[in-house]
């Protein structure tokens, strides 16, 4: 049966339709037997590891980017001509 939450599209956009997000209830398979249908799928011991690696990595890379905007903030006050540029530079930084 098709799952209720995402109508069968594995993923459903966020309230400002800025992102996609896997569908929580079929965890992006789409459909759904009738116990999921009334319990939401379980996910796999391979998917939990996934999950909690990915959010590990992450950790990682969001330090890293603290560490160069930190390196950015001291070039910026060495060279104040750039200091401006710089500081757009440090707001545009994200992980994607």
């Amino acid at each position: 049966m098709i799952c209720n939450k995402c109508n069968g599209q594995k993923y459903y956009e966020s309230s400002d339709g800025k992102f996609k997000q896997r569908c929580p209830k079929c965890l992006g398979n789409g459909e759904l037997d009738w116990v999921e249908s009334v319990l939401g799928a379980k996910e796999s011991d391979l998917e939990k590891e996934f999950e909690k690696r990915r959010k590990i990595q992450e950790e990682k890379w969001e330090q890293e980017i603290v560490k160069i905007q930190s390196k950015l903030k001291e070039y910026a006050e060495q060279h104040p001509e750039e200091k401006e540029n710089i500081e757009k530079l440090i707001k545009n930084i994200r992980i994607y």
